[in-house]
């Protein structure tokens, strides 16, 4: 995770930096890890209203940005309704947009996504008949903000034990929709995944090869990935 600073600092020289922070470990562990670099920034976090374990991980959050002092905007589906889509998730993803998109002074919004999403998206876009898609851009430029997604390299377990080693586990909350297999990521990620790697344990490092590493490094770092291993 070390080496994120340096893609910060080429996408967003000015640091005018938000972080999303929805209250798993992901974020948590980004958001930490962000701070823990010196970096300056404000978190957001949307309230999606489904379910009442969102109030809980909207505390937490809470919680932890009064713990470390950092800024907080909180924007909720009550404010933010969801679009016509069909999809509830396609709809809720314009709802959180919405409120992106109205922060002041265009946001610069850093997310953790890891590179274990990147495989259950490529996974996704192999089943929709789209393998050659990149599974999640690094950086999207919208017309009233912008992300940047600078852990795609990372795996998940780098958050996980980050969370451990720096005592954050009292404000992570475990989103309980994660458990739903009826999601098809859900279903990717509990199902589809595992029966993968009990055969072959190398997609990881062929996603990251594939879409987020340029020629030029591409074989030094999967070798030193490798020699770590």
């Amino acid at each position: 995770m070390q080496n994120t600073r340096i893609h910060i600092d080429r996408i967003f020289p000015n640091h005018n930096l938000h972080v999303a922070v929805s209250g798993g470990v992901d974020s948590i562990s980004a958001a930490h890890f962000l701070l823990h670099m010196n970096y300056d920034f404000k978190i957001l976090h949307f309230n999606h209203q489904q379910r009442p374990q969102n109030k809980e991980m909207q505390n937490s959050v809470e919680n932890f940005c009064e713990s470390f002092d950092l800024d907080l905007v909180v924007g909720s589906l009550d404010e933010f309704p969801p679009g016509d889509s069909t999809s509830e998730e396609k709809a809720l993803r314009e709802a959180r947009h919405a409120f992106f998109g109205s922060v002041p002074t265009k946001p610069q919004i850093i997310m953790a996504h890891h590179l274990d999403d990147a495989v259950e998206s490529y996974l996704m876009n192999c089943i929709t008949g789209k393998p050659e898609h990149k599974p999640i851009p690094e950086f999207c430029d919208w017309e009233n903000f912008t992300i940047y997604r600078p852990f795609l390299k990372n795996r998940k377990l780098s958050f996980i034990n980050w969370c451990k080693n720096h005592n954050l586990e009292k404000f992570v909350v475990d989103d309980e929709s994660n458990d739903d297999v009826s999601y098809r990521r859900n279903y990717i990620r509990k199902v589809v995944v595992p029966s993968i790697n009990n055969i072959y344990s190398g997609l990881p490092k062929i996603v990251k090869k594939k879409f987020y590493l340029n020629e030029k490094n591409s074989n030094q770092e999967l070798q030193k990935e490798e020699a770590q291993t």
